[in-house]
């Protein structure tokens, strides 16, 4: 693996242990997993999921949708810049609860 893959592969490996480690205080102040995980996905897709120029728009697309695409990421069945590596890091729990935060967006 090329050494800037390594490196953005532990960026996010590192950004997801952080992030889940936190998970059970986040939910006890009032967000929810979904907000949680959706959190990591603000940088690309904007706050509350709204796409920025070439990423696509998340906010208000069906929640199942959301779910299949991110595990065709997951399962290598479908490639992006960083989504096949980024999605690889989430349970399906996970999954479920962005693609739901999402669709209620």
């Amino acid at each position: 693996m090329p050494k800037t893959k390594q490196i953005a592969a532990t960026v996010v490996a590192v950004s997801l242990i952080g992030s889940l480690a936190v998970a059970s205080g986040v939910q006890a102040a009032g967000l929810s997993l979904g907000a949680l995980v959706a959190s990591q996905c603000n940088t690309c897709h904007g706050t509350d999921g709204e796409g920025a120029q070439s990423v696509p728009r998340l906010a208000g697309l069906d929640a199942d949708e959301i779910f299949e695409s991110m595990k065709a990421f997951a399962s290598g069945e479908d490639t992006a810049s960083i989504m096949d590596r980024v999605a690889k890091g989430y349970s399906d729990e996970q999954l479920h609860a962005v693609a739901n935060y999402y669709s209620e967006q």
